[in-house]
């Protein structure tokens, strides 16, 4: 089953940072963007508001939204809000359900990047009507790429290493974090595992690691990959692993097993 319009494993090669962007998205584009974000559903049914935010907005068009020269020609936003007492499930909820909605944009030729410091909190804390119990935890841009990516994006992207991923032997492990797993050894599961690779994270940390016991798998935040945002990390990992199966008709169910572990088990 198809759940886009094209193969989940296209998009998620496709997907990339993007930081440089021209024109405006089309009404009837926004339209679908938020219907879209309207319809969200993560595994753990977090509270979370999440808010689309336009320049061309009559609430919006005399807020400078910056992001400190880090995007440029952005003039759509998404903007994640989280209450201040979120607990660590509704961050992961966060990562599961925006990868979806990025996966999505991607699907339509319309460019993002997840960003989780490099905006200027105070304009859109206004742009959102931020309430005194709430945060804003990521802020990604929307819209067209441009075609030529300038310096500064070069740059970015040779600082943040996100063309790097790490190999498989440390990432997937076999019952145990002493036995890494072969590729041919995941069966059926290896594409999925593949697109889990190939998954973003803050700063390239790739922060998962997932042990594999028959059917079900374990999801582990890394030992001293801890700098604020490694349970959304974890939640995009968790997409881009749920999805691709889905696609391939294998369904499963999502547990909080214990603190930094989730499982997922085939049904």
């Amino acid at each position: 089953m198809i759940l886009y319009n094209k193969p989940i494993n296209e998009i998620i090669e496709e997907r990339t940072s993007v930081r440089g962007y021209k024109g405006k998205l089309e009404a009837d584009v926004k339209e679908k963007l938020i219907s879209y974000l309207k319809n969200l559903d993560g595994p753990f049914k977090g509270k979370i508001r999440y808010a689309f935010v336009d320049m061309d907005f009559d609430t919006t068009k005399d807020l400078k939204l910056g992001t400190y020269g880090v995007v440029k020609g952005a003039t759509s936003y998404l903007v994640c809000i989280l209450e201040q007492e979120s607990q660590e499930q509704d961050k992961v909820e966060l990562g599961y359900e925006v990868e979806s909605f990025i996966l999505y944009c991607t699907s339509l030729g319309i460019g993002s990047c997840w960003m989780g410091g490099t905006f200027n909190k105070s304009n859109f804390a206004k742009a959102v009507n931020l309430k005194e119990n709430e945060i804003i935890l990521i802020v990604s841009p929307l819209g067209y790429p441009r075609e030529k990516k300038s310096f500064m994006e070069k740059a970015m992207v040779a600082v943040a290493g996100s063309k790097n991923r790490k190999l498989w032997n440390e990432l997937f492990f076999d019952r145990n974090l002493s036995k890494p797993l072969k590729k041919e050894d995941a069966g059926k599961y290896s594409q999925a595992l593949e697109m889990v690779r190939k998954a973003p994270s803050a700063m390239n940390k790739q922060p998962w690691r997932i042990i594999k016991v028959d059917d079900s798998f374990y999801f582990h935040i890394a030992e001293g990959r801890h700098y604020g945002l490694e349970c959304v990390d974890i939640g995009i990992a968790m997409c881009h692993f749920d999805m691709t199966l889905k696609e391939q008709g294998i369904n499963g169910k999502w547990t909080k097993e214990e603190v930094n572990v989730i499982k997922w088990e085939v049904i």
